[in-house]
């Protein structure tokens, strides 16, 4: 709230209370030394003309600041992850665990069972790796990649919260905003 402290020169000069003792200056270009904070709060009120949204200016800290940044970066790893998860690659047959190999070879006819012997057990070390081999080892390499980018940015937007909490680096944070 500021006060109108009257100058020698017939303009009001608006002054705040915490102004109490030290020497304000007109506009006209006069000094005068302001009152105690007893007679400042006897002079007249000077009218705020600014809008309410400007008169109350709600600012976030530092500390609030790097708390939402690394919630919100938090959240978006934890998102990107979930979506990537689903889209994990299936190994494909020829790459599937031997068990399920016997067991459908158990359960296909005799000329399946031929087939899948000259494609997969007959040729054996030599046969080298299949496309859909190459192709579920790529898409698998793609995945864990994903999620060790997902896993650091989600670990960096936890290191931004840490510091939120601790308030490490607010006074900084805050003069660069000036």
């Amino acid at each position: 709230m500021n006060y109108l402290l009257p100058c020698t020169c017939g303009q009001k000069i608006p002054i705040e209370p915490r102004r109490a003792g030290e020497t304000v200056q007109c506009p006209c270009g006069l000094t005068q030394q302001a009152p105690t904070l007893r007679e400042i709060r006897q002079l007249p009120r000077a009218v705020d003309e600014s809008p309410p949204a400007a008169r109350r200016e709600v600012a976030w800290g530092a500390r609030q600041r790097l708390l939402m940044a690394g919630t919100i970066v938090v959240v978006i790893a934890v998102v990107l992850a979930l979506l990537i998860a689903q889209l994990r690659p299936s190994a494909p047959y020829s790459v599937a665990k031997p068990e399920l190999m016997a067991a459908k070879v158990r359960a296909s006819s005799l000329v399946d069972s031929v087939r899948f012997y000259h494609r997969y057990l007959e040729p054996g070390l030599e046969r080298g790796i299949s496309p859909e081999e190459q192709d579920y080892a790529r898409k698998r390499e793609q995945f864990q990649i994903g999620m060790v980018v997902l896993g650091v940015l989600g670990a960096f937007g936890l290191a931004l919260m840490l510091l939120g909490i601790a308030g490490v680096g607010s006074r900084a944070l805050d003069l660069n905003r000036k």
